[in-house]
């Protein structure tokens, strides 16, 4: 992409090696603050037939490859506005996957490039690391990187074979930052063609208005609201409650496991008894059941067991008559 001017950038250069260090060429960064009466930077070109591209985008992020500029200045263009739409993801998403969310907070997943995660980063250490790969090297202008070796011009020729290999973004799996920012461009101010001259060494971007637009993403059913939706069904239609619950559990677990321990010897004998029954004959013919003969069956005469009980004495009382008149 080769050199850049920014502003409110995280990631400038404060020193240049080739640099002769005087004192009125020290690096300065160009920043825009919240207190500043116009929320515009303005910059100068000395090469009026160059085409500037122009990246819009947060200050933790760099300009790649996986972004395509906002506008590519012919100098027909004096003066570039843009708004501001910033989306944040509250912490309870934390309890969901990545690919639930679609999203990856800045502390979640470390970054050998990088101290927080965004989208630029991530996908700058997936070509660095597709460069190590293919050419046990990376290109000179990737940050100096612990266990990342800078290529030599010699083993530039590498990287220039697989530079489609290298640069393919589709086998990188990045995702979103839960907390990021689009910039739009709303306006793009021409230069008036009946003034002299026609074309303008200097481009003027600002902000179309102040506050930006703040969106947010969060949970708005979880488990516990799933929890609590079913609890109420069921104690409504069910008369289910809590104590109901812990019933249950009760029920297939603790006391199962008291009964097999305290009925263990009635449960034995049990099983000898059905161990020890002949069992009973298979009939292996290809004759469906009801086409079979009735079996015959023999008749097995009922025998009951009376005890025979002997009535007791009767005494008629005294005076009584034992005849008839």
């Amino acid at each position: 992409m080769g050199f850049c001017y920014a502003f409110n950038s995280k990631h400038a250069e404060r020193s240049w090696p080739w640099q002769v260090h005087t004192d009125n060429d020290q690096f300065t960064a160009a920043y825009i603050h919240e207190t500043d009466s116009k929320w515009s930077f303005l910059f100068n070109s000395f090469r009026n037939t160059s085409i500037v591209d122009i990246y819009i985008h947060s200050t933790e992020e760099m300009a790649g490859l996986e972004q395509s500029a906002q506008l590519s200045w012919d100098h027909s263009v004096e003066k570039l506005s843009f708004s501001v739409k910033h989306t944040y993801t509250t912490a309870d998403a934390r309890q969901l996957s990545i690919r639930q969310r679609r999203c990856i907070f800045a502390d979640e997943v470390h970054l050998e490039t990088s101290s927080i995660y965004t989208y630029s980063a991530c996908m700058r250490q997936c070509r660095m690391r597709r460069s190590r790969s293919y050419c046990k090297c990376v290109p000179h202008f990737y940050p100096k990187t612990k266990g990342y070796r800078q290529c030599t011009v010699r083993e530039l020729q590498c990287i220039a074979k697989y530079a489609a290999e290298i640069t393919d973004v589709t086998q990188c799996s990045c995702e979103l930052g839960c907390s990021h920012t689009v910039y739009e461009v709303e306006k793009l101010t021409e230069i008036d063609t009946s003034k002299d001259p026609a074309t303008s060494d200097s481009l003027e971007t600002e902000f179309v208005s102040w506050p930006m637009v703040r969106y947010k993403r969060e949970v708005l059913f979880g488990w516990v609201d799933l929890l609590v939706s079913f609890g109420g069904i069921a104690g409504l239609f069910l008369g289910f409650s809590l104590l109901s619950g812990v019933e249950l559990v009760y029920y297939f677990t603790l006391r199962a496991c008291c009964s097999v321990w305290r009925d263990a010897d009635m449960l034995r004998r049990e099983r000898a008894e059905r161990l020890s029954r002949p069992k009973p004959p298979y009939n292996l013919s290809l004759v469906p059941w009801w086409k079979q003969p009735p079996e015959s069956q023999e008749v097995q005469p009922i025998k009951l067991n009376v005890k025979y009980v002997q009535p007791p004495q009767y005494s008629p009382p005294p005076g009584y008559t034992d005849y008839l008149p």
